[in-house]
């Protein structure tokens, strides 16, 4: 660490290239990141030998009271590399870290590098032990993530995404008392940076997309009241892979009734895909659609006939105002065809 705090120093003392008058600013900050990293690496290699209880002795006053950001940026990503090769009788060895992490999360004026990076071994922490933690301690990473949300920087909201996606994938209904900051503020999220031209965008727009996910399996009926909204993210999150998006679905069709599935699709047709020129949109549409008509079952299709009719109406009408070639449409109608056929067997 003493070496690290001195790279500079030694940068200057090595003078690489020889004549010092030739060595440029750019030169001596090029070599002092080698030097560190090199330094970096050596410290998480000695720091990968040292029994857990050694290692956490050794780093915990490191991340709270170190003045180099580097150093406490290092040492937090390290302490989530040496986690996730424990064994998960060490889950109360990573209750001492949250606590630590919780104050670098929680610090006035913290530098975001290190709120990330706390963020994000906190993840780790709750993904790898789960409800091993101590319950006080997952409660209050709620909280935490929950205000972190509501930061300006991406990088921040991305990892705060992450924590409660990992958090709601544990406590599952026990979780439900934070929704209301989880989800409307999530959909403010993905809506703010739908049309941004952000470099994390689509970090971002996984990460949300992820969330749901998680809350589709562990809270679906919580989820019926914004489950409009949980398609348009899925349909609009163009910079997600489509594989992605349509293991969602999936997870749509086999978590969540049925019905109240058709009753959605009715009426984010009329609202948002009919009118969008994104093809894939409507592609995803139609997936789910299919999905549905396929795994209804009898009851529920003949109560809802009468939604899936007049959607299916207005599938037939797309040609009269849809802005797609004329092969296009023809594949929308084949489509559209074939689930018919297939809700009416079930009539």
């Amino acid at each position: 660490l003493e070496f690290i705090n001195n790279a500079d120093q030694i940068s200057s003392n090595l003078n690489i290239g020889g004549d010092e008058s030739s060595s440029s600013e750019a030169d001596a900050e090029e070599n002092t990141k080698e030097i560190k990293d090199v330094l970096f690496g050596l410290l998480g290699h000695i720091l990968d030998l040292l029994p857990i209880q050694d290692f956490i002795t050794s780093v915990l006053p490191l991340l709270s009271r170190s003045n180099d950001e580097a150093i406490r940026h290092h040492l937090t990503l390290v302490t989530a590399t040496k986690f996730e090769l424990e064994p998960m009788e060490s889950a109360q060895t990573a209750d001492r870290v949250i606590d630590t992490l919780f104050e670098n999360i929680s610090g006035e004026n913290e530098a975001s590098s290190i709120v990330q990076a706390s963020l994000n071994t906190l993840s780790t922490l709750i993904s790898k032990f789960g409800d091993k933690l101590d319950s006080s301690l997952l409660t209050q990473s709620l909280k935490i993530s929950t205000q972190s949300l509501l930061s300006e920087r991406s990088e921040i909201i991305i990892s705060s995404l992450n924590v409660l996606t990992n958090i709601v994938q544990t406590l599952g209904v026990k979780s439900i008392a934070f929704y209301p900051k989880i989800v409307p503020p999530t959909l403010k999220i993905f809506q703010k940076f739908q049309d941004s031209d952000d470099s994390l965008r689509q970090q971002l727009q996984l990460s949300v997309i992820l969330l749901f996910a998680s809350m589709i399996k562990r809270l679906p009926s919580f989820l019926l009241s914004n489950l409009t909204d949980v398609f348009r993210v899925i349909f609009f999150a163009d910079d997600v892979q489509d594989s992605i998006r349509l293991s969602v679905i999936s997870l749509i069709v086999e978590h969540i009734e049925l019905k109240e599935v058709m009753k959605t699709l009715g009426k984010i047709w009329l609202s948002d895909i009919s009118t969008t020129d994104n093809s894939v949109s409507v592609s995803l549409f139609l997936s789910t659609l299919e999905s549905t008509a396929e795994a209804i079952d009898k009851k529920s299709a003949t109560s809802q006939s009468p939604v899936f009719f007049k959607l299916l109406l207005s599938l037939f009408e797309y040609r009269s105002i849809s802005s797609f070639d004329t092969n296009t449409i023809s594949r929308i109608e084949a489509s559209v065809h074939q689930i018919a056929n297939a809700y009416v067997l079930k009539l």
